[in-house]
């Protein structure tokens, strides 16, 4: 038998859609991912200020959304187990919280007896070699890790830059979950028009 132990009581557990891993919420004021097989916990724990009552995973297991006594629902990456976007804040406890099947919104259910329908903003399936080359292609920069500077790039690299980033973002357009926030569409309208 596999144990996945807090060191307070387990509000939630759930598998990740491919079997793989466990996600728990505790009243220890985390949630964690584990191995589903030996049990060892994957990656740091996702800590809150509070209680947490529920977490799951989106469809594709890309995303987690968490919620609790915090009065808040948060995002996270299973990739990096690290919060991102905005949280979703009610006046009280939430206890629970589940995306849509398109993971295009997030559902929560809370103590001040109201379920509230919450829409995910911004381009949140932008492919991350895609958003580097939309960096470099709109602001004509690189950022160097090494030196934590900022370098301009030469005027024929940055035009071939733009056009790859132009072919590349208008094909993630075709694609994406969230049009209504895509920056390639904002300085393509009329061509992202005729796309979808």
């Amino acid at each position: 038998m596999v144990s996945f132990k807090h060191e307070n009581a387990v509000s939630n557990a759930v598998f990740s859609p491919d079997f793989k891993w466990v996600l728990t919420a505790s009243w220890d004021k985390t949630a964690r991912l584990w191995d589903a097989v030996t049990g060892k916990q994957t990656g740091p724990g996702m800590n809150h200020e509070a209680y947490v009552n529920s977490a799951v995973t989106n469809a594709n297991g890309k995303w987690i959304i968490t919620a609790g006594w915090d009065s808040a629902a948060h995002l996270w990456s299973t990739a990096t187990l690290k919060e991102f976007g905005s949280q979703k804040k009610l006046d009280g406890v939430i206890n629970s919280a589940i995306f849509s099947p398109d993971s295009r919104w997030i559902l929560t259910a809370g103590y001040d007896s109201t379920a509230q329908l919450w829409e995910i903003e911004g381009d949140l399936d932008l492919p991350v070699n895609l958003f580097r080359l939309q960096a470099k292609a709109i602001t004509g920069v690189e950022y160097d890790f090494e030196t934590s500077e900022t370098q301009p790039i030469k005027t024929e690299r940055w035009n071939a830059l733009k056009e790859q980033y132009n072919s590349q973002a208008r094909d993630h357009y075709k694609v994406c979950m969230y049009p209504q926030y895509n920056l390639w569409r904002r300085f393509n309208k009329n061509e992202a028009e005729k796309l979808r």
